[in-house]
């Protein structure tokens, strides 16, 4: 991105832990050109939109007074009303993944309510959290941010030596283990292909609530599974690199629905053909480079892995097509010149 703005300060949590169950610590400066990414102290209140950055944070934007400002948190959140509060005068855009029109309680809708009459402009993960924003009378510029990756570090990975062993076709889940990213809905349909075809493996790459659960069931139904805990992410390229497919079978909760589903990015620019549902923004990352199925039709997704598994010339193609999208749509360079151009037009109306 540092080829498009001239100078980026990127203030990220000196600790955090990732939704695959990582745990990371940043003490001191990355500086690399005009890019520095700076560690900070903060306050987490269990809610991840009740955490509050301390003073010091706050301190940098008085010294030196930033162009604009992204905030990579939600409308509602208390880091970003914190921020709009207390710096009237400099533009400032907040990210939304939420795609569900819903009400807030207190504190956040009060959070929100400011938020958006405060803030410049907004990013947008997908279509329906644009329409989200649109339905909270929010007119300002928004700009339909995808979440990129280096397509280079998925085409040097080698398969991961520890998964060659595995039976063939690999079908692959990579995630949170929990309900609503439909994991029994895949479970069921790897169980009629697997006592169709007497082959294959079903791989689950994550942690959560569910997981023991999940290999109850795969132990109860006599299927061929195996799980990996936490991957670090240099080493996940390698796990792509040995499967076969990638489904992402999520489920449309009351709260919550897919909000972008990286994974299926991730997959295509590893040269993997990914299934996912229809809920949320799976269809709209897939394109036509995948294949959808019902949400919670189990049924439906076995027929699209019997498909995929029988027909090697459309294998082909969706991996054809999935290099292609994620060229198109998802390499930071394609996004750092989108979002360049958003900023100085954010820029432009607020002079």
């Amino acid at each position: 991105m540092n080829k498009y703005i001239p100078e980026i300060k990127i203030f990220v949590p000196y600790k955090w832990k990732g939704s695959l169950g990582e745990r990371k610590v940043l003490r001191k400066k990355i500086k690399e050109k005009e890019v520095e990414i700076i560690p900070i102290p903060w306050m987490y209140f269990r809610n991840i939109q009740l955490q509050l950055f301390y003073p010091s944070f706050l301190t940098f934007f008085r010294i030196r007074r930033p162009d604009v400002v992204m905030f990579m948190e939600e409308s509602y959140s208390l880091s970003t009303f914190e921020f709009s509060i207390l710096f009237h005068d400099i533009p400032f855009i907040f990210f939304s993944l939420q795609n569900i029109f819903k009400k807030y309680p207190f504190p956040f809708f009060i959070f929100q309510k400011f938020v958006l009459k405060k803030a410049a402009g907004a990013l947008a993960s997908s279509k329906e959290a644009e329409d989200v924003l649109k339905k909270w009378n929010f007119k300002k510029n928004i700009f339909r941010f995808y979440f990129g990756l280096e397509k280079e570090l998925f085409d040097k990975a080698k398969s991961l030596s520890l998964l060659q062993k595995l039976e063939k076709p690999i079908f692959s889940y990579i995630g949170r283990l929990t309900k609503l990213k439909g994991i029994y809905i895949l479970l069921s349909a790897f169980q009629k292909f697997y006592h169709k075809y007497k082959k294959g493996t079903i791989l689950f790459v994550g942690e959560g609530e569910e997981k023991e659960n999940v290999l109850k069931e795969c132990e109860k139904r006599k299927l061929n599974c195996y799980f990996l805990n936490y991957i670090p992410h240099e080493k996940i390229y390698s796990v792509y690199k040995s499967i076969d497919y990638l489904i992402l079978p999520s489920l449309t909760g009351r709260n919550w629905k897919e909000q972008f589903g990286r994974v299926l990015v991730e997959g295509m620019a590893a040269g993997v053909p990914v299934i996912g549902s229809d809920s949320g923004a799976i269809p709209e990352i897939i394109g036509d480079a995948g294949l959808i199925f019902k949400e919670g039709d189990a049924e439906d997704l076995f027929e699209k892995m019997e498909k995929l598994f029988l027909n090697e010339k459309l294998r082909n193609t969706l991996i054809k097509k999935g290099y292609k999208r994620v060229e198109e749509n998802f390499t930071y360079e394609v996004i750092a010149r989108k979002l360049y151009k958003f900023l100085k037009e954010i820029l432009e109306d607020e002079n």
